[in-house]
């Protein structure tokens, strides 16, 4: 009996205890009436404090985090218990309590949401609300989906966001519009339309560029529609999509009516501002192209923000190519090298339609883009030429998927990647030829040059064919890098070796490059070439410089006649 007595007083002197602790506790964080749960799932302490399992000696391995326990978390905490110790004869091991803790990819997403703020262009909040719905049913990016298994996903959900500033370095604007677009340029700042920064000057009847504010009524429909669409869930473009829909802020429009031919190029710049502190700012660019019936337009799109700072930027392109239309696309991505950038690009080719796109990808410290084109008429074309220039630590990334619908449709595809020091360039693409179309006749080639031990390159094309009856089908990559006795032989022409590793290094991208009809970006990514060519390192096939005699001199002759 005196034992029992003693129990008895221990139990009134903590209960006493207890009772005293939770009602000084403060309102907010008190419990809220629990049921007593077994001690071998879990022992929860005053509110406030911590919380652990308890868990005999031998079980010490499965002991989870510590918790802290709140009012807030109590409701949550007893269902999952419940669930627990219903199913409990069906686990195996000890139940482990619940990570109510948020992941580093969930907090990324909401300080992108911190920062949404409200627009003015109509049309624009349903859009938000549509996309904020389907974005709420995704599960963010993560390593185990195939999609992301390359991409640095710890390099942007490590991020946290600022609203912009909206400012402007008008002087190193001026510097990326080229002379060739003169009284054709369109920017537009953290996603919006800026009308003063823009010139736009007189355009064939029926023609429009610009934002959708001012967008005519009969065009707007159709651009709202466009802007609805998600494109497929190729690569993970569904989720990067999404997202744009849900924080779009304003469209960039190209409308080209049927018959219509627009000869002077048209230049559409979107800058990201900096927030004026160390937190990054956010951007999602939306752009819809649309190319009427046996209508032709040429199209340069430059994405920049201001250098030295961080920021994301997630735009996404919507391309659609009419019946025998045709629409060439100039691509320059020169984000600075902390910011962010992921892209995803859709283009619809009806029949006869010509389709093309060349791209010049130098900036980023993460910089991944998602092509998806679909050849649906006969005879439709379609050539994605690119170039990825990654050095100093950049990850650029370029995933590109061709599908043939039509019969005797044709599609080319090349890209080429030049991968500095402490680099990684990705290129990884896919040609679908579907059963139903025939006489088809496409190609693809992914062409590396490394220049670093330290750097990275991976290469992944596929080329699928379901029917028997094609015109052709070829697909190839290698890898490579530059060549010692190469540099032997410019330097016995009397070339310095930095001159000649720039002028090999040039040359590796020239095809690409020469593609760009506009001079001041050429030297500009020229430049850029020559910053990260000095850094080259050279392997020699022969083991000694003896053995290159005068024959491989002369093979050389022939080789750079060509090349040069």
């Amino acid at each position: 009996m005196g034992s029992i007595k003693a129990w008895e007083t221990l139990a009134l002197a903590l209960a006493i205890f207890f009772g005293i602790r939770l009602l000084t506790a403060p309102t907010d964080n008190r419990m809220l009436p629990l049921r007593f749960l077994p001690t071998r799932v879990a022992r929860l302490q005053i509110p406030g404090q911590a919380m652990r399992p308890r868990l005999r000696p031998a079980q010490r391995k499965f002991q989870s985090n510590v918790y802290k326990v709140t009012s807030e978390s109590v409701d949550r905490m007893v269902s999952t218990y419940d669930t627990i110790l219903g199913n409990e004869k069906d686990l195996q091991g000890p139940p482990r309590l619940p990570n109510f803790r948020k992941t580093a990819a969930e907090n990324w997403r909401d300080s992108v949401f911190s920062v949404k703020t409200a627009t003015s262009v109509p049309g624009i909040d349903a859009i938000n609300e549509e996309g904020t719905a389907t974005l709420e049913t995704l599960t963010l990016p993560n390593k185990k989906q195939e999609p992301f298994r390359h991409l640095s996903l710890r390099r942007i959900f490590n991020n946290r966001f600022a609203y912009s500033s909206g400012s402007v370095d008008a002087k190193m604007l001026k510097r990326y519009q080229q002379r060739e677009t003169e009284g054709y340029q369109l920017v537009f700042v953290d996603g919006e339309y800026s009308e003063d920064l823009s010139v736009v000057g007189s355009l064939p009847q029926g023609v429009y560029v610009g934002g959708l504010a001012s967008c005519p009524p009969e065009i707007r429909e159709k651009v709202h529609e466009k802007a609805r669409v998600v494109p497929q869930d190729i690569y993970g473009s569904e989720y990067w999509a999404t997202l744009n829909k849900a924080m779009l802020k304003d469209i960039a429009v190209v409308y080209v009516p049927e018959g219509v031919t627009v000869e002077d190029h048209i230049q559409f710049t979107f800058y990201t501002s900096s927030s004026g502190n160390t937190k990054g700012t956010v951007s999602f660019p939306r752009m819809v192209i649309i190319s009427e019936k046996e209508s032709d337009a040429t199209v340069l799109v430059n994405h920049m923000g201001e250098m030295g700072t961080k920021y994301y930027s997630a735009p996404v392109t919507t391309v659609d190519v009419g019946f025998d239309a045709h629409m060439t696309v100039y691509y320059h991505q020169h984000q600075s090298l902390s910011a962010m950038h992921t892209e995803v690009i859709n283009a619809t080719v009806e029949e006869d339609g010509h389709f093309k796109w060349v791209g010049m990808l130098t900036g980023a410290s993460v910089g991944r883009i998602n092509m998806d084109v679909d050849l649906i008429g006969e005879d439709a074309e379609a050539e994605v030429y690119g170039a990825s220039i990654c050095s100093e630590g950049l990850e650029l990334d370029m995933h590109a998927f061709i599908r043939h619908h039509g019969n005797h449709s044709i599609s080319k595809q090349e890209h080429r990647t030049i991968v500095g020091p402490k680099s990684h360039g990705v290129f990884r693409g896919q040609i679908l030829v579907l059963k139903d179309a025939l006489g088809v006749d496409c190609d693809q080639q992914s062409r590396a040059l490394l220049l670093a031990n330290d750097g990275e390159v991976t290469a992944m094309p596929t080329l699928c064919v379901q029917p028997d009856q094609v015109e052709g089908a070829a697909h190839g990559s290698t890898v490579t890098d530059l060549q010692g006795e190469e540099l032997f032989y410019l330097m016995c022409r009397g070339i310095a070796p930095e001159e000649a590793k720039s002028m090999l290094t040039k040359g590796f991208i020239r095809q690409i490059l020469g593609m760009m009809p506009y001079l001041d970006l050429r030297a500009n990514v020229v430049e850029r070439i020559a910053s990260i060519a000095d850094k080259a390192t050279f392997q020699w096939r022969f083991t000694d410089v003896e053995e290159v005699n005068e024959n491989v001199v002369m093979e050389r002759d022939q080789e750079m006649a060509q090349m040069f």
